[in-house]
């Protein structure tokens, strides 16, 4: 509950509440680099993007009034075309640098997105805390979950390896 340090391979740089106004929590549970450079946080109040501001960097905040489906953020990933996709306790939501597109019930598992993945094919493969996995062609949602196969209903994290084989994660339920 310290907020976000950077180590440049000498120092230690301390992010947080105090120091940006714009933080929306000390207490970060992820972080992701984007390919373009950019460092988005996500805390239990939203999520954060670093961009540089007229007097240095500071930190973007985005909240279900921005657009995404919840506060309570379980990861942030990047798609194949830059664009960023946020988990929450609500859903998942994407922002492609302007606009937001939120997700939830009845598409996503009421329980939210712990983690996104993508397929060959630019398909989302979303990882639900106690749905399974849903898979998403740009246009319908279908669901995998007991009744097709998965151990638990409880997915916990989801990886697409180079041929396209979906690492699933899950526990007991």
């Amino acid at each position: 509950a310290n907020g976000v340090q950077m180590y440049d391979g000498i120092n230690w740089i301390t992010y947080d509440q105090a120091n940006y106004p714009g933080m929306l929590s000390n207490n970060i549970k992820c972080i992701t680099a984007m390919s373009n450079g950019d460092i988005w946080i996500g805390t239990d109040f939203g999520a954060n993007q670093l961009v540089s501001g007229v007097s240095g960097p500071m930190w973007l905040p985005y909240t279900n009034f921005n657009g995404l489906a919840g506060n309570q953020i379980k990861s942030i990933d990047e798609d194949p075309n830059g664009g960023v996709w946020i988990g929450t306790n609500g859903g998942v939501s994407y922002f492609d640098g302007n606009t937001w597109i939120s997700y939830s019930s009845p598409d996503i598992h009421w329980s939210g997105v712990n983690s996104t993945s993508f397929d060959s094919n630019g398909d989302k493969w979303f990882a639900s805390p106690a749905g399974g996995v849903t898979h998403f062609d740009g246009i319908n949602f279908t669901v995998y979950d007991t009744a097709d196969g998965l151990p638990s209903q409880a997915v916990r994290d989801i990886l697409i390896d180079n041929q396209d084989n979906k690492w699933i994660g899950t526990e007991y339920f």
